[in-house]
């Protein structure tokens, strides 16, 4: 082998290649990694904001969470006072209507006893007037005039004083 066959044209290929590639390489390669760590960085900004999202949208539900619980418990405090409301209502109309059915029936007694004792005053009457027309008239064939107006005023006195 000779010494010329070994420097031939492709082993100058060869070696300007490989020079070539070590001149660009540091260059290239600085490049290379810039651009890789702007994009890791870019990564890793865009995962700390996801993360950042995530935490305020675990947040916010948490919030929201808390709300509706919050709601739920309103919501039932405002059925329990209804129901309360209600129920109250309800005890104060039964008690209006038993007082006022009581106050009716207490007026209805009342207007049932008047009668009653008007029928009996009717009654009284008639039966004293009945009785003064009886004893007018067993006057009036039995006894002598004066006699008989004596004992007609003497019973109208008496009569009168027990119907009053």
């Amino acid at each position: 082998m000779k010494v010329d066959s070994m420097f031939n044209e492709g082993f100058w290929v060869l070696a300007s290649f490989i020079i070539f590639i070590g001149a660009i390489f540091k260059p290239v390669k600085a490049i290379v990694l810039k651009t890789l760590d702007e994009r890791t960085d870019k990564i890793i900004h865009d995962l700390n904001e996801a993360a950042k999202i995530k935490e305020n949208a675990l947040s916010m539900l948490q919030a929201i969470k808390i709300e509706h619980d919050n709601i739920k418990q309103n919501a039932k405090d405002i059925l329990d006072k209804a129901h309360l409301e209600a129920k109250s209502i309800l005890e104060e109309s039964k008690k209006q209507a038993e007082k006022i059915t009581r106050k009716r029936l207490e007026l209805t007694m009342q207007r049932i006893s008047q009668q009653e004792q008007q029928i009996i005053r009717d009654i009284k009457t008639e039966a004293v007037d009945s009785a003064l027309a009886i004893v007018q008239q067993m006057l009036i064939e039995d006894l002598d005039k004066n006699i008989k107006l004596d004992l007609i005023d003497d019973s109208i006195k008496s009569l009168k004083k027990f119907v009053h």
